[in-house]
């Protein structure tokens, strides 16, 4: 019998199409309930929730919807929207059938990622028959693969922009890079994993953003937020850097 790579499995956020080789998500959900990453999901419905109704989110590397969804489900009912980038087809594919599962209509998803400059990059080769973290792939300016669009933050023109969330293993100063007119303007709280860039980098990619405030939050995620709005949430144990 071919057993088929993706399921669907059933959580406290909603239902997932989820990869049955991947680490970490598949198990966690189906031992839990939940997602591996609920610290990290605590922390960010903590700034989400200060958010006003008809804000916008972005969220850079979507992957299997860990982010998108449950804060889908968080906003419901607020007028506010999410705008989810990913760039792997078939990751991308097994989230749209998520967000139609969970009677999601209020998140546009687009088959692309985000960099400095529109363009094209290269999705290399995945097995997604064989046991590892597809969150983990990378794109490449070059080489072999599957060629992707790379769209920009400033180019989306939005009127606001309340929230960004990236995860995208390498690309964050770049998607910063090409998104610094509108975080300028909209001046958004922006979580950023920081495990392959590193703080300095991304602490530079925003250096032309004035009044920014950079926190460690875990191991591998950092907040930038504008100074004007530091009273608005708490984290207990985390120091600017």
């Amino acid at each position: 019998m071919n057993v088929p790579n993706f399921v669907v499995l059933d959580s406290i956020h909603g239902r997932f199409i989820v990869n049955r080789h991947c680490d970490f998500q598949a198990e966690a959900l189906i031992k839990t309930g939940a997602t591996h990453i609920e610290t990290e999901l605590n922390n960010i419905f903590a700034v989400i929730d200060t958010l006003p109704r008809g804000a916008v989110i972005v969220d850079g590397g979507a992957n299997a919807g860990f982010f998108t969804i449950p804060v889908a489900n968080k906003i419901r009912g607020r007028n506010q929207k999410i705008i989810s980038f990913e760039p792997q087809l078939t990751l991308y594919r097994a989230l749209s059938g998520s967000l139609a599962l969970n009677d999601i209509n209020f998140v546009d998803l687009f088959y692309a990622g985000l960099g400095q400059e529109p363009g094209v990059a290269m999705v290399p080769a995945v097995d997604y028959g064989k046991p590892q973290d597809f969150g983990m792939v990378q794109l490449s300016e070059d080489g072999e693969g599957t060629p992707v669009e790379i769209m920009t933050i400033d180019g989306l023109g939005l009127n606001r922009l309340d929230f960004i969330k990236l995860d995208v293993e390498g690309y964050e100063c770049s998607a910063l890079a090409g998104g610094i007119a509108t975080i300028q303007q909209h001046r958004p709280y922006i979580w950023v994993e920081f495990f392959i860039s590193g703080v300095d980098a991304i602490k530079s990619a925003l250096s032309s953003v004035p009044d920014y405030a950079f926190y460690k939050v875990d191991y591998q995620n950092m907040l930038c937020m504008p100074r004007e709005k530091l009273g608005e949430i708490s984290f207990s144990g985390i120091d600017e850097c």
